[in-house]
C-alpha cells in the first residue's frame, strides 16, 4: 500500500510540514517546529516504509461530544463506526476537545 502510493504520501507530508512551519512563523516564537518537520518542509527526502495512521478529532465542545443523535449515538460512536468500515480500529482515534496544549 505504501509503495503503491509513495508519491501521494510524500506530497501530503510535505504539504503538512510546510503548513506547520508557516504556522510556527506566525506565532512569533511561541511555537517551534521539530527539525525533522522543517527538513521535510524544505524538501528533505522522506523514508517511509510503514505507517501508523490515525485520526485526531479536535475543536469540539463537551456538548457536541456527548450529545446523542436520533439513533442514540455520540460523535465518538459515529467516528468509530465509520472508520471501522475501512479497517481503522478505535485505538487509532484520539479525541481532544481543544488544541490547547496539543502535542503531536
Amino acid at each position: 500500500m505504501i509503495d503503491l502510493h509513495k508519491t501521494e504520501f510524500d506530497d501530503s507530508y510535505r504539504w503538512i510540514a510546510k503548513n506547520l512551519a508557516e504556522m510556527a512563523e506566525w506565532s512569533n516564537g511561541h511555537r517551534n517546529v521539530a527539525a525533522a518537520i522543517s527538513a521535510v518542509a524544505d524538501g528533505a527526502k522522506l523514508n517511509v516504509s510503514s505507517a501508523n495512521v490515525g485520526l485526531l478529532v479536535y475543536d469540539f465542545t463537551a456538548v457536541q461530544r456527548d450529545r446523542k443523535d436520533k439513533e442514540g449515538k455520540t460523535l465518538n460512536d459515529r467516528v468509530i463506526e465509520s472508520l471501522a468500515k475501512v479497517g481503522v480500529g478505535p485505538e487509532r482515534i484520539r479525541f481532544k476537545g481543544t488544541t490547547k496544549g496539543l502535542t503531536i
